[in-house]
């Protein structure tokens, strides 16, 4: 294994958990590195419809990662998509970053506001009742692929 493929290795492990936690799900996997049309991203058994990529470099390379994801995107008819990256963490510019669809930002933005607006931090807010997908309200409808579409 190259030095580049262990560093790209241990970032896709150490994402990985951190996904499980988020997610409360430990069957999340990494996905086998897939090539061409079966390749649907790098982690498998997401409890939701994402593309996830993790990317490993010090120069990102976001137009041909966006111009990538969205192609995968598209082809599976999943309409939210996440880019994970982080560069060389000795250097402030190194640090992770996340790219998503403009879709599942605002509809993060939107979640945010439901559960976490009165703390300032996501998640530290005791709502009267359990927060589920089915009790926030939402703005607008992001089924489909394509735009969400606002109320008049």
């Amino acid at each position: 294994m190259t030095k580049s493929t262990a560093k790209g290795t241990k970032w896709d492990v150490e994402l990985l958990d951190k996904l499980r936690m988020a997610f409360m799900k430990n069957d999340i996997e990494r996905s086998a590195k897939t090539l061409g049309t079966n390749d649907r991203g790098d982690f498998l058994n997401l409890p939701c419809e994402w593309l996830i990529e993790a990317k490993n470099a010090n120069t990102p390379a976001w137009k041909s990662w966006l111009r990538t994801v969205r192609r995968k995107s598209y082809d599976f008819h999943l309409q939210n998509w996440v880019i994970f990256w982080h560069g060389d963490r000795r250097t402030e510019d190194g640090q992770p970053a996340v790219l998503m669809s403009e879709d599942l930002a605002l509809e993060l933005i939107h979640v945010y506001q439901f559960v976490g607006h009165n703390s300032g931090r996501f998640g530290e807010t005791s709502p009267s009742a359990p927060v589920t997908p089915a009790n926030i309200p939402t703005p607008w409808d992001v089924s489909g692929h394509g735009a969400a579409r606002y109320p008049p």
